[in-house]
């Protein structure tokens, strides 16, 4: 099992992570205004997910290439293909990555992505 950050022809994958995840919907309605001032609902817009993702016991040589991952695409839309080989587009909108030391050359890292899948 592994999972794959990708954007511009770089990518970065993490091999059999340890997970602590949670989902979260963004149900923020698109509403808008009609040239004549009418508002109206749109009723079919994209769904948004929000993935909170912990991966845990990574080496260094892992959280390194997902922070230079991170940082060389910081705020650019990237694709993500999760645990369950399920494809999504968004971004990472965490301002850092955090990553907290575990012992000898084990890494916990935490990202906040938001996406959807096409």
């Amino acid at each position: 099992m592994s999972v794959s950050f990708s954007s511009g022809g770089d990518s970065v994958i993490i091999r059999n992570p340890e997970f602590n995840d949670a989902q979260d919907v963004d149900t923020s309605a698109s509403i808008r205004k009609t040239t004549g001032g009418e508002t109206i609902n749109v009723s079919h817009w994209p769904v948004v997910n929000v993935l909170h993702m912990v991966f845990k016991t990574l080496s260094t040589t892992e959280r390194d290439a997902f922070i230079a991952f991170y940082e060389d695409h910081r705020g650019h839309e990237i694709d993500f293909v999760d645990q369950y080989t399920q494809a999504w587009t968004g971004m990472i909108i965490d301002d850092e990555v955090v990553t907290s030391q575990r012992g000898d050359c084990n890494y916990d890292l935490s990202i906040t992505f938001r996406g959807e899948r096409p």
